[in-house]
């Protein structure tokens, strides 16, 4: 027997909670070692400091020891952390989902609208957006490309044959709440993710470094150049003036053009690994083994040249990374004048753009997708009782049975049935002060909505 959703989500919490306790042990466990090693490397150097030259080989051996095992426990510890952190973002998307089963709204994030769609009339008069909302009761879509997907369906009734499709993938991510808690997981950070609209300008443009053959062999040739003229003088009576003279150039390269370079950096990099998130989410969407044809499409969506999605843009995130080591107040210099660090690094970075920049937009849509989906998949999870619409282009009208407001909490929550049409005709509805007319003109207006985004409806 399929459990109820709440009762998943008390034990999904129970279990999460208790792997957050077992990984914040073995943390604990670890800060004591830390300590203890830290402890011993310090007494070890102060005691070489007091005997100075007298300090003997044993003593350098042992604090080279102590600093050994301690930073190899460094990236040990650094996973746990990460572990725990992840069981106990899961355990409060748990939490959550009871809480959007009772409407608490108040407890619950608010996801905002895109700007360019949260001023739409319909918006306003069904409670679409903002506090207490549709959009807040599938609030489970946090890039940037998911909630405007997820906003324009709500505001933009699809074609019945997509409708279906969209139905079909809705039913089987609602069974899938391990990857879709997954996935929102690693891209909740991205709620706040800067605009990937000039990278992606970027991406879809063509290399400016990479297509000129002279700057090309210039960028290639002059650090091993500058490197071994700066090398020869200490091994041979060849002159240290060429070297400098070599450092000389590589500095009024990178000044000459600093600003233009930077201009490019800036409109590629994200902001605290945005892209490293983006990739561990695009990586559990396409882990998935899907039977709906929406699915199946965005699986395949999410692979490129042969290798998956999420190792390009892991690929690219490490770029990034070597590129912002010219931020490095300590290393900005050396390896400015020793290897052209910045026009190394754009060569690089466009040597990414040429292979796969033009597929980036679609990797970041199809996620956007994934997440709309699921979103609608989330609510027939928790209203499992919730029907799906049968939808034709043939129709004349919408009727329904016990239709209720899908905002207002399930015990509260009172099905009408309703017919309107065909066309030409209106349904009159009367009745006293707070008899619930407005109540259930939005239910039918939500429903509605729900209905041709694709979702189950109340």
């Amino acid at each position: 027997m399929t459990p109820s959703p709440d009762t998943t989500y008390r034990e999904r919490t129970a279990t999460f909670s208790a792997e957050e306790a077992r990984l914040g042990r073995i943390s604990l466990r670890y800060s004591v070692v830390r300590g203890i090693l830290f402890t011993g490397l310090a007494l070890s150097l102060l005691a070489i400091l007091l005997q100075a030259a007298e300090a003997g080989a044993g003593l350098w051996l042992l604090a080279g020891g102590w600093l050994l095992v301690f930073l190899l426990i460094l990236p040990w510890h650094d996973r746990v952390i990460r572990r725990q952190r992840r069981a106990a973002a899961l355990r409060s998307l748990n939490e959550e989902g009871l809480r959007r089963m009772a409407r608490s709204w108040e407890d619950l994030p608010d996801l905002a609208a895109p700007p360019e769609k949260a001023g739409d009339h319909r918006a306003r008069d069904l409670d679409l957006f903002g506090r207490a909302s549709l959009l807040q009761l599938l609030g489970t879509a946090w890039t940037p490309a998911g909630r405007s997907r997820l906003a324009g369906w709500l505001l933009r009734p699809a074609p019945p044959a997509e409708i279906t499709l969209r139905q079909e993938a809705v039913r089987e991510l609602a069974a899938e709440i391990d990857l879709r808690q997954q996935i929102e997981v690693r891209t909740r950070p991205l709620a706040t993710a800067a605009d990937l609209g000039p990278f992606l300008r970027w991406a879809e443009d063509e290399p400016r470094l990479l297509g000129r053959r002279g700057w090309v062999w210039l960028t290639r040739l002059a650090p091993p150049v500058t490197v071994g003229l700066l090398l020869a003088p200490l091994f041979t009576p060849f002159p240290l003036f060429p070297g400098l003279l070599a450092i000389t150039f590589n500095f009024l390269l990178t000044h000459r053009h600093g600003e233009r370079l930077e201009a490019t950096f800036h409109q590629i990099e994200a902001r605290d690994r945005e892209f490293r998130a983006y990739a561990e989410a695009i990586e559990v969407a396409g882990a998935g083994r899907f039977r709906a044809a929406a699915l199946r499409n965005i699986g395949a969506a999410l692979t490129c040249a042969g290798r998956p999605a999420h190792a390009w843009m892991d690929r690219l995130d490490t770029l990034i990374g070597l590129a912002d080591a010219r931020r490095n107040a300590i290393l900005r210099l050396p390896l400015s004048l020793l290897l052209l660090w910045d026009f190394q690094a754009l060569l690089w970075l466009e040597s990414w753009q040429r292979a796969v920049g033009r597929q980036a937009r679609g990797w970041i849509e199809a996620l956007g997708e994934l997440e709309a989906l699921s979103a609608l998949a989330g609510l027939h999870h928790d209203n499992p009782e919730w029907a799906f619409p049968t939808v034709s282009p043939d129709e004349d009208r919408l009727a329904a049975t016990a239709l209720g407001h899908p905002l207002i909490p399930a015990g509260r929550r009172v099905g009408n049935d309703v017919e309107l049409g065909p066309r030409g005709s209106f349904l009159l509805v009367t009745g006293s002060n707070m008899s619930g007319k407005s109540t259930l003109l939005r239910a039918v207006g939500l429903n509605a909505v729900l209905a041709q985004a694709g979702g189950p409806v109340a």
